[in-house]
């Protein structure tokens, strides 16, 4: 094997520096669109008790990056010194020999000397299922709003949580499923909210408020806690249906397109393929609607699309689809390729995607596209979850599917918008011949990125990831899928071999594109805009050098080399 040559400058770089014991490291695409540690893993900075202005000096401590009540140690509540409205909360939660606890949010400081606020009940709660008491069960809306269908680790181990707060809704999820959604304006809430202990409080669970986390005596683990500000979130907002006109669309096909009772409402023409998309385009973005087909029929809405002939008869959208689809088959949510590719994500192994979808109801889809990330939600279940390097913006659209009888209304349309990003060149790549590529000597680490490349097929190379200075990738490595190699050793990495055979076919004699996306423990691979492997374990360093060295006698061939960059 030839000695490699390190790539640079670094232009798509997130160096991580979270703490060796956090399982679940934020990527750098999950900092750019508002994700936060609000415990570092390490040290309770951000943190101090409800009652005073320090930390407590009992109680609570840090270990094996959680945070720690212990059994009748005391101390008392903590909570957050920033206080939070709208938000997303994510953290894992264990609760020892029966010990109750509790995960408050929007709680006010004025309400001493109670912590005050709603709360996700936290304990083993083998004792409150057999007494039937589920306002107190695990996960529950404490003593306003039950879970359902709830699936509780066993005890002592490690639970995930989720809490959502957006404006006057409410969710709380355990261990992947939503077991509650409430809404504060709603007819159950007011009856739930009299018949409770917090009757009287008419400013219950509304307004910004700290995070807290309840001392009640026992045993209890708190990790992992990451949280997304949407009051304080990157980017803006953007108008997409405002005052019941379409002045931010423009429409595609046969179909007809007009608002309706605070909707956009779809309904087919002629019977082809009709769009009504944005007259701008988005690159990175949080986008949020409602759907209902009100016949049968399918749908989507399109991300990050461009036009085929355009202003002819003949012009056609394409590009990635998030599916709505109220057939047997059950795969909204899923990603599709437009006039394209086909199907990228379906939810064939997706059974909780599968079962998401409401027909003849009202959907909730969100959609997140951050750089090669295309992810989707419906009802808050994830149903798609794809790296793909091809686009990087284009328009958004609201698709009627050829037929006869479809009719798909939209509301409550939500745009993020994250910025744009562009791919940069790493360094000059001659046409041929052997590619030396060196590093800016300021820049050697690469923790998250996405390359890109164009190379001969009849050259052939690997590409080390976060290789350590000093480390040999000698030997072929174990390898953990095709074309993907652990090298063990002082430093070990992990190698990417395009020529593998088991891999997808290159064109021996011509040009093949291959695109590369690592972020945190994932890595996928496409050759010739076909996924070769996602693979999504890696175990390690979560940064290091990227390393490139030829494996033939005649070098390098390679055309172009580009990093992503940010989003702007």
């Amino acid at each position: 094997m030839n000695s490699g040559y390190l790539l640079g400058p670094v232009l798509a770089t997130a160096l991580l520096s979270t703490p060796q014991e956090l399982s679940d490291p934020l990527t750098s695409l999950e900092v750019e669109t508002g994700w936060q540690r609000i415990f570092d893993g390490r040290h309770p900075e951000g943190w101090r008790s409800f009652a005073g202005d320090s930390f407590p000096k009992e109680g609570w401590t840090t270990s094996d990056g959680a945070l720690v009540h212990a059994a009748g140690g005391g101390g008392g509540d903590i909570v957050t010194n920033a206080t939070y409205g709208d938000f997303e909360l994510e953290f894992e939660w264990r609760a020892v020999d029966a010990a109750n606890s509790g995960v408050k949010y929007r709680v006010a400081q004025s309400r001493q000397p109670a912590m005050l606020g709603p709360e996700y009940q936290v304990l083993d709660d083998l004792e409150a299922r057999e007494a039937g008491d589920t306002l107190h069960a695990a996960g529950a809306l404490y003593d306003l709003v039950a879970p359902a269908g709830k699936q509780l680790a066993p005890a002592g181990d490690f639970n995930t949580a989720r809490i959502v707060a957006r404006g006057s809704h409410i969710e709380h999820w355990l261990n992947g499923t939503r077991i509650l959604s409430v809404d504060l304006d709603s007819e159950e809430w007011l009856e739930a909210l009299t018949r409770s202990k917090f009757a009287g409080d008419p400013a219950f669970a509304t307004g910004a408020g700290h995070i807290g986390l309840q001392d009640h005596g026992g045993e209890v683990w708190f990790r992992n806690l990451r949280l997304r500000d949407w009051d304080r979130s990157p980017g803006r907002d953007v108008e997409l249906f405002k005052n019941d006109d379409l002045d931010a669309w423009r429409s595609i096909g046969d179909a007809v397109y007009r608002p309706f009772e605070g909707s956009i409402l779809g309904e087919v023409g002629g019977g082809g393929q009709s769009f009504l998309i944005t007259k701008r385009t988005f690159g990175d973005f949080v986008f949020e609607v409602d759907v209902k087909p009100e016949l049968p029929g399918n749908s989507g809405i399109q991300v990050r699309s461009h036009i085929r002939n355009p202003g002819t008869r003949k012009q056609r959208l394409y590009g990635y689809q998030i599916e709505i689809d109220s057939s047997e088959r059950a795969w909204s949510g899923g990603l599709y390729d437009e006039a394209r590719r086909g199907w990228l994500d379906n939810l064939e192994d997706n059974e909780a995607g599968r079962a998401a979808f409401a027909t003849n109801d009202w959907n909730r889809y969100r959609i997140e596209c951050l750089g090669p990330s295309i992810r989707a939600w419906v009802n808050g279940i994830p149903t798609a979850d794809y790296m793909d390097c091809m686009d990087m913006e284009g328009v958004i659209g609201l698709q009627v599917h050829s037929g006869n009888n479809t009719r798909v209304l939209w509301r409550n349309l939500r745009l993020r918008d994250l910025g744009t990003r562009a791919w940069n060149d790493i360094s000059h790549v001659p046409a041929s011949g052997v590619a030396v590529l060196l590093s800016d000597s300021k820049v050697e680490v690469w923790g998250d990125f996405a390359i890109r490349m164009r190379f001969e097929g009849s050259s052939p190379f690997r590409l080390g990831l976060r290789v350590r200075r000093g480390a040999r990738l000698g030997g072929e490595g174990e390898r953990l899928v095709p074309g993907l190699y652990l090298h063990e050793g002082k430093n070990p990495g992990w190698s990417i071999d395009p020529f593998d055979p088991a891999l997808l076919p290159l064109h021996k004699d011509g040009w093949n594109e291959l695109s590369l996306a690592c972020y945190g423990r994932r890595a996928a691979l496409q050759i010739n805009d076909r996924q070769a492997f996602d693979f999504r374990e890696l175990e390690g360093a979560l940064e290091g050098m990227l390393v490139l060295w030829p494996e033939g006698e005649e070098g390098l061939a390679i055309e172009r080399l580009q990093a992503l960059g940010e989003p702007e």
